[in-house]
């Protein structure tokens, strides 16, 4: 589209799904902030890519139902994979973490740029919160490679703030907590902000969060399943219901989208019911029975998200998992609107953000605590998610081959390894 105005575009890479928004150029300023549709009308897509045996290159929705039939090819939650000492096994070849990441991004910024007729003048991409200079540096080099240099790198709970702020502007040396209820996990931080953006100051993690819920949902519905007489089968010890012997995979995973599905859903409506195609029968499932199996999951991340208001006046409540009405009557903080996508808008906004607020006086700003004599706070670059070491030093690498991932076929230029 010759004549398209400039627009800024923010990514938000999350372990399960990935998000993008925009905000155009108007005059000396920049428009609103807007989410992208990335798969037809949706505003996300799953964390998925699927490496074809000819090159090509499947991501979200797609790249599920390709890896139904060929699963030694789909690659989910590489995120995390970042800077391990083992990269990441794809229909027997190792590719490195980050340089699927990397593909993920660009294949996004592809669709986002055939939509605005060309490419977008800067670009950011969040990441996890605990990430050192060691592993946003892998990132970086991984998308400069699929020719994408130059990218502003975000932790993902800076971005959801900046989306608070631009909604109710946060003076400077004001602290702030944020919550970000995810699909594998709830961030929780503590953040500053200074007079241009925001500093994280401490960062704690809850495991377990919204894929938690969808698989509560999955055992709840599938134990509820009454399948007609003419199946018969043996028992699925994890679910103790009736399957067929032999369920197709593709049913499965049609039902496990349906499960996800319903529980947006509920978000709005009082009940839904939900097809479960490999018993050829559906369930109903009601918003009650849902708070009831996310409550477990959800309370210990919003208990953990209240115990840092003791350092801060304001807690934000985001991620996919905050669309959930329990979230809400329990939050110690307003939900975001629109929650799911609120870091993908908030890395647009950094990039042209709103003007800065004048900083508070001195006598207004509450000290904030030193992380290392805080027990339920943890220092950003040296902390454990999980079990795992998150520290900033690079790990061993292997003595293995590991090949690098070429970049997807793309509508505007795209600088290859070679052409460096």
């Amino acid at each position: 589209m010759p004549g398209s105005p400039p627009y800024v575009l923010g990514v938000d890479i999350g372990r399960t799904r990935c998000a993008a928004a925009v905000r155009r150029r108007v005059g000396a300023g920049f428009g609103p902030v807007e989410v992208v549709a990335l798969d037809g009308s949706a505003r996300w897509l799953p964390s998925a890519i699927f490496l074809g045996p000819q090159g090509e290159v499947l991501v979200g929705a797609a790249a599920e139902r390709a890896g139904v039939e060929q699963p030694d090819r789909i690659a989910r939650a590489v995120l995390d994979r970042v800077g391990d000492d083992v990269p990441v096994l794809v229909a027997g070849e190792l590719y490195p973490a980050e340089n699927l990441v990397a593909a993920l991004v660009g294949w996004v910024v592809d669709v986002v740029a055939d939509a605005e007729g060309g490419p977008p003048s800067r670009l950011a991409v969040t990441h996890p919160p605990e990430w050192g200079s060691y592993r946003r540096g892998l990132l970086a080099d991984a998308l400069a490679d699929a020719g994408l240099p130059g990218v502003v790198l975000l932790p993902t709970v800076t971005a959801a703030a900046e989306a608070h702020h631009a909604e109710t502007p946060v003076p400077a040396g004001t602290p702030l907590v944020v919550s970000l209820l995810g699909g594998h996990r709830a961030d929780h931080a503590l953040l500053v902000r200074n007079p241009v953006a925001f500093d994280v100051v401490a960062h704690g993690v809850t495991p377990r969060a919204g894929a938690a819920v969808d698989d509560a949902l999955y055992r709840h519905v599938v134990t509820s399943a009454t399948p007609p007489a003419a199946i018969t089968g043996g028992t699925d010890l994890e679910t103790t219901a009736v399957l067929t012997r032999q369920p197709d995979p593709a049913l499965l995973t049609a039902f496990r989208a349906a499960c996800a599905t319903a529980k947006e859903r509920l978000s709005a409506a009082t009940e839904v019911r939900v097809p479960v195609p490999h018993l050829r029968t559906d369930v109903t499932v009601t918003r009650a029975e849902l708070v009831d199996l996310a409550a477990p999951v959800l309370l210990p991340a919003l208990a953990a998200t209240r115990a840092m208001l003791g350092q801060a006046p304001t807690a934000v409540v985001a991620g996919g998992t905050a669309k959930i009405p329990l979230v809400a009557s329990l939050a110690p903080g307003p939900v975001l609107d629109d929650p799911a996508t609120a870091a993908a808008r908030g890395a647009a906004l950094a990039l042209a953000p709103v003007a800065p607020l004048p900083e508070l006086p001195a006598a207004a700003v509450k000290p904030l605590p030193d992380p290392e004599s805080e027990p339920a706070l943890f220092p950003v670059l040296d902390s454990t998610v999980d079990g795992l070491d998150v520290t900033d030093d690079p790990p061993p690498r292997p003595p293995i081959e590991v090949i690098p991932l070429e970049p997807p076929p793309r509508r505007f230029r795209l600088g290859r390894r070679g052409d460096r």
